[in-house]
């Protein structure tokens, strides 16, 4: 196997530009460091390419396009972010070293230098003929494809693609090539064409491991064999995964190492020379992947469980469970002030001499001090800081017995900003699914998180609800909450979702209890999946979604559970629960809604 990688391929972005700085490409540095640290790769087993000459990408690209690229709104188009001139060069410096790599990559195992050639980035199959798209400038594994061709390659080439996105910039470019073949299992369209040369599979939101391998499994060996390939392309996009924000399938670690693994050795007893890049892939878990293929194609074993990592806990959930084993216990209930850093109100000065006093712990547990003691060791103040909000102060309101509103301000120049304010209590479902004792939860009756020193823009819209732009912490904050439970030994999180956008992306861990609501959930977003966060809300929240009775369909009422306990965690990938949701998904999607209006079709 030959390995393709070069530092470059890591932009040097000033800016925060969220999750395509953060792990798209940083998740090629962490799994190839992680792989040096067991010393399966040193640098001299790495190919460094050059940056690919535009004489190479115009096999592909149209000249004018390329020429293009050095217009700033190109980025705007590609990344949703407008970039300096010196992060413009960057980002296409990066791509097109990716680039040139899948090029030499294709070219050595086309001349049986290698059975293998791994480009440790790549994938950018969204980009066309005359554009980028979805953070791809450069489509490297089109531009192999006709650099093959013109090396004299006539034979029949396979591309397998599962990434979660369509590789719509494959089948649109290259369909003029009569030795081409695509093989496609994906959860987002973004071109709808017929062709005897390609076998697309669409899963829903939601697939999990076994549908996905099963799947796998049964129709990815009868299109080899109907294709009978003499060179694949794999664009092994880690974006399936649970924790993904850029996807809705449901994949475990190890069942995405289960489907490479399936792939690579099916490949591999057919003795198909193979082109491997990354995709894409915009989770914590997304660096995993990668190096759990890399690992088992290189030491040939499979990785230990510790390398796959625990498939229902995220790297932040295990770091804040550390962090919480490190709490002095008696320091958590400490409480300096009955209501906090304000005067009582008369109301409040009564309550508390007659019978019906308010609580001053919350959750019957936290003193306001242990709370914020705990939020500090956690770093969530430090995450604010970050933010712009240096001065931060923290307030405390009982609301009844076991109810707490909290908030959070940013203190900026003599203002003073609310980021997050939520009200909390403790909540008992009696009759649930178990028959047994009843679930006890932390109630979140709503949760504000924004920031006020931010603005909109185009990658960042004003979504229902919204008077400013999010904090982009609910994971954290969840995460926080979690820890709550776990020491309380509460069953989960019960939250009722204001707008779609919070239960989509927000809320993207939590599941209805009754798995007849989350199938309509899971059919609601199977319906809006073509369409942006944006006009999907806006959608649902004019009610332009309806059956063609013209009843509105909105988002389920019930609880919205994020399940902590080991009970409801089997609960929810039990198969008759998954069972249940699938039926009533099916159910509703078959009774043809339609919407009413449109916002705008993007995808």
């Amino acid at each position: 196997m030959g390995l393709w990688y070069h530092p470059a391929y890591i932009p040097s972005f000033q800016q925060n530009l969220g999750i395509q700085s953060k792990y798209i490409f940083k998740r090629l540095k962490k799994s190839l460091g992680k792989l040096r640290q067991d010393l399966l790769i040193f640098s001299k087993d790495l190919h460094l390419p050059a940056q690919i000459s535009w004489n190479d990408l115009a096999l592909f690209h149209d000249a004018d396009y390329l020429r293009s690229t050095a217009n700033g709104n190109n980025m705007l188009t590609v990344l949703g972010h407008s970039l300096s001139f010196a992060e413009g060069e960057s980002l296409i410096e990066s791509q097109r070293r990716m680039a040139q790599a899948t090029l030499e990559a294709a070219l050595a195992v086309f001349h049986h230098q290698y059975q293998v050639g791994f480009n440790i980035g790549g994938g950018f199959h969204h980009a066309q003929k005359d554009q980028g798209q979805g953070f791809c400038l450069f489509n490297d594994v089109a531009v192999a494809v006709r650099g093959l061709r013109h090396q004299g390659c006539q034979q029949r080439i396979l591309i397998i693609d599962l990434d979660y996105h369509q590789g719509n910039g494959n089948l649109v470019g290259l369909a003029d090539d009569p030795q081409l073949f695509h093989f496609l299992i994906n959860g987002a369209t973004w071109y709808n064409g017929q062709s005897s040369q390609v076998k697309e599979i669409n899963l829903l939101p939601g697939t999990d491991d076994q549908t996905y391998l099963t799947i796998l499994e049964k129709e990815l060996p009868a299109a080899i064999e109907s294709f009978s390939p003499k060179i694949v392309f794999y664009i092994a996009g880690t974006d399936v995964l649970s924790d993904d924000p850029m996807g809705d399938f449901c994949l475990s670690v190890e069942g995405l190492f289960k489907r490479d693994k399936m792939v690579m050795e099916l490949l591999k007893n057919k003795n198909i020379p193979t082109v491997i890049t990354t995709g894409g892939g915009y989770g914590e878990n997304s660096w995993k992947g990668i190096y759990n293929l890399l690992y088992w194609a290189l030491a040939n074993r499979t990785p230990t469980i510790n390398s796959l990592g625990n498939p229902n806990r995220s790297d932040l959930e295990s770091r804040y469970q550390r962090l919480a084993k490190k709490l002095n216990l008696s320091l958590l209930s400490q409480d300096d002030s009955q209501f906090g850093e304000r005067d009582l109100t008369e109301e409040e000065i009564l309550e508390s001499l007659g019978k019906n006093r308010k609580n001053n712990k919350i959750l019957e547990y936290y003193g306001r001090s242990g709370l914020e003691l705990a939020l500090e060791q956690y770093g969530f103040f430090e995450l604010l800081k970050n933010r712009g909000h240096s001065s931060i102060s923290f307030e405390v309101i009982p609301r009844g017995w076991v109810r707490h509103l909290l908030r959070i301000y940013s203190h900026q120049e003599k203002q003073k900003y609310l980021l997050i304010e939520t009200q909390l209590s403790k909540h008992v479902i009696k009759e649930n699914p178990f028959n047994q004792r009843p679930l006890k939860l932390i109630n979140v009756e709503w949760l504000l998180s924004q920031d006020p020193l931010a603005s909109f823009s185009l990658d960042r819209p004003q979504l229902p609800g919204q008077r400013y732009p999010g904090l982009h912490l609910s994971k954290e904050i969840h995460q926080l909450l979690v820890q709550a439970c776990r020491r309380l030994s509460f069953d989960g999180l019960v939250y009722r979702p204001s707008h779609y956008h919070i239960a989509l992306k927000a809320c993207r861990d939590f599941k209805y209890l009754r798995p007849q609501m989350e199938g309509q959930f899971l059919a609601m977003k199977n319906y809006l999946r073509d369409y942006s966060l944006l006009d999907a809300s806006i959608m649902v929240e004019r009610g332009d979604l309806k059956t063609l009775q013209g009843e509105k369909i909105t988002l389920p009422e019930g609880p919205f559970l994020l399940p902590v306990s080991t009970r409801l965690l089997d609960y929810f990938a039990s198969a008759n629960y998954l069972q249940e949701c699938t039926q009533n998904m099916r159910r509703q999607l078959s009774e043809n809604w339609t919407l009413s209006s449109s916002c705008g079709h993007t995808v």
